[in-house]
């Protein structure tokens, strides 16, 4: 659901919102499609509902580093062999989703969250304010989003304001020009399930119902 540079914002809680641009909107034109924007129809065309739980995304090699105890980490990589019996268990290492979150199961993620609020806005009424909650930081007198590099790659590219910060973001999300058109989008407000995955014995057989239990 996140992009990788702003996951670890979302884990520690300081990214507790996201935006998402309504599919369809540009079949009609915008005069109609204006009309019924804040309408109970197009909040049902929301992928995510408030209430659900959704798990945020890693590859399996992130999920298996951050387990300390050494006895969850075996039981760990038994139930990703167990997914994938067509590799021996010592190459578990070579499965498409060690090191790519694209192809992971939802259900052996151990980080997720729980949608609490759904509205509908255009892109630009975004806050200076919501901006800092969407993974734009304060970074001495300027604002930078992480993986958003200056020419030459070196360091953070640095605006000039929070929204500033945030139209470059969504850009490369979404594509050169998105923020020019300022389209509608569904502004979710979620919280951070996170379990603390350095317990021992989470990932054991007998605990493991934790992560399926929580899964939408």
């Amino acid at each position: 659901m996140f992009d990788d540079n702003l996951t670890p914002s979302v884990l520690d809680g300081s990214k507790p919102l996201t935006r998402r641009i309504i599919p369809g909107q540009d079949k009609i034109p915008f005069e109609e499609f204006e009309k019924i924007a804040h309408t109970d129809y197009v909040l049902s065309k929301s992928r995510y509902k408030v209430g659900d739980v959704v798990a945020i995304a890693q590859s399996y090699k992130t999920v298996f580093d951050g387990i300390s105890d050494i006895e969850d980490k075996r039981a760990y990589a038994r139930e990703l062999w167990c997914r994938s019996m067509s590799l021996p268990y010592e190459r578990i290492e070579q499965m498409p989703a060690w090191d790519n979150k694209m192809y992971v199961c939802a259900d052996l993620m151990p980080h997720l969250i729980r949608i609490t609020n759904l509205k509908v806005e255009r892109l630009q009424d975004i806050s200076p304010q919501d901006a800092l909650l969407e993974g734009v930081q304060k970074w001495m007198d300027c604002y930078i989003v992480s993986g958003l590099m200056a020419r030459g790659g070196q360091h953070n590219k640095c605006f000039d304001t929070p929204c500033q910060a945030f139209a470059a973001l969504i850009d490369k999300l979404s594509g050169a020009g998105t923020w020019k058109k300022n389209p509608y989008v569904f502004a979710y407000t979620f919280e951070l399930i996170k379990p603390d995955i350095t317990q021992p014995g989470l990932w054991r057989p007998e605990c493991m119902s934790f992560v399926y239990r929580q899964n939408p």
